[in-house]
């Protein structure tokens, strides 16, 4: 005898069921991405850590952490060096910390807690990479005029060069987030590594993630470059930090890159900056939002108060997170990118730099960030034409190469349209389900 509810019970496990499918099937593709780089040999291995809403629902490690002297599986727990994402990570969460408590304003001069530094230089100018300052600075001719390490003296130098250049255009500097990590000693009397430990990670958690780590973390962590100290000696980085004027000048306590974090501790800063009414941080709703969006005063630069939405350097965004999506990027191949309209969060892990240091992750950053947009695409009801922006175009501002952001929809399979999408069936699950397609 027919049961009408059993038969809708049936029918509504099986495409439940077919949901769940789909879904492993995109996230296989995804996977695919980063394994193609590891054969390739674009990197050694790597972490892929999705962040959904108040959860983490991918978690894969790849390949090698280490491959010299000897290979070394790579690990979901695998602590990283992680460069320059320390940058929006460590001292601009620092930095914001003190705005929050009243202790610092944006609009402070940098000569008010940095004498002899051009009066004309702002916090905010800083952390938005307008400040004029150079890219870097030579750490070998800085060690061999004022010895290893050398703080104070790097600092002294660093406001020597403030007075070179006139404010207002973009340039990123590892300078500038240097200069800040010294604001944030004289305010709060503590190194960075200290205010950083006590202000930060604790509050929000984070076992995982310090400045000069100590050694009983080196099973976990990722080595970097094996870099030449002489004739024909050579060290491998493990547990140092890569960059030369955070290890050679600042001992690892450095505004512009030294803190070392692993995927769950960085999912939870995530979590933090796209809910932080729910997660526990340390500070208020009020400033993730100042830190997180682009300023209007500042924004030829395309930057926010320590991240990355507009510049040419955002590559972890790929071609399809949402104008409000911000990014921040490693030089040893670490990367976060965040898309608050999705509500999703990418951390891309990799010690690129191991055991030489060779080649570019800013492709697989693209891929794999246009791979999860298409995994959580958005939805659409209209599902009219939308036309890319033109790319003989020039942008109104030569700081701000990247085009808006746009997708195009297709309302029913062609010939012509086909290309751009993974297969058929992809594509019509997604049209059925009005959600914008991304063109990859």
């Amino acid at each position: 005898m027919f049961n009408s509810r059993r038969f809708v019970f049936f029918v509504f496990c099986c495409v439940l069921s077919l949901r769940v499918l789909y879904s492993q099937s995109l996230w296989q593709r995804v996977d695919s991405v980063v394994e193609s780089a590891v054969d390739a040999g674009v990197v050694p291995g790597a972490v892929l850590c999705v962040v959904h809403s108040d959860e983490i629902v991918h978690l894969r490690a790849f390949g090698y952490r280490q491959v010299y002297p000897v290979k070394k599986s790579m690990e979901s727990n695998t602590i990283f060096d992680l460069a320059s994402l320390s940058k929006p990570v460590g001292t601009a969460m620092a930095v914001m910390k003190l705005i929050d408590d009243g202790r610092l304003s944006l609009e402070d001069s940098v000569s008010k807690y940095i004498p002899g530094f051009n009066d004309s230089v702002k916090v905010a100018h800083l952390l938005t990479h307008i400040s004029g300052l150079p890219a870097y600075a030579n750490a070998s001719m800085l060690e061999e005029k004022y010895g290893s390490p050398a703080p104070d003296s790097l600092m002294a130098h660093i406001s020597m060069l403030s007075h070179g250049r006139a404010q207002g255009e973009f340039r990123y500097s590892c300078l500038n987030f240097i200069t800040l990590q010294h604001i944030v000693e004289v305010v709060s009397g503590m190194s960075l590594k200290e205010f950083y430990e006590v202000n930060i990670a604790q509050p929000m958690g984070l076992y995982n993630t310090c400045y000069c780590p100590p050694k009983e973390w080196l099973s976990r962590i990722a080595p970097t470059e094996n870099i030449k100290v002489g004739r024909r000696e050579y060290r491998l980085l493990h547990g140092e930090v890569h960059d030369p004027l955070a290890r050679v000048m600042n001992a690892g306590n450095s505004g512009n890159a030294g803190l070392f974090s692993n995927a769950n501790d960085l999912a939870k800063v995530c979590m933090f900056l796209m809910h932080p009414e729910k997660h526990s941080g340390p500070f208020s709703a009020k400033t993730v939002k100042l830190m997180t969006t682009v300023p209007e005063e500042y924004k030829e630069s395309g930057r926010t108060y320590g991240w990355d939405s507009q510049s040419d350097y955002n590559a972890p965004l790929g071609s399809f997170f949402t104008e409000q999506s911000y990014s921040h990027s490693g030089y040893t191949g670490t990367s976060i990118a965040i898309d608050p309209v999705r509500d999703v969060a990418v951390i891309l892990l990799t010690n690129r730099v191991h055991p030489k240091d060779k080649g570019s992750v800013n492709p697989l950053r693209r891929r794999v960030a246009d791979e999860v947009s298409l995994v959580y695409a958005l939805p659409d009801s209209s599902m009219h034409y939308v036309r890319r922006f033109p790319t003989d175009v020039q942008p109104a501002s030569p700081q701000r190469h990247r085009p808006p952001r746009s997708v195009l929809y297709f309302p029913e399979p062609t010939k012509a349209n086909k290309a751009f999408f993974v297969d058929e069936k992809t594509y019509k699950y997604l049209r059925k389900k009005k959600y914008k397609v991304p063109q990859i």
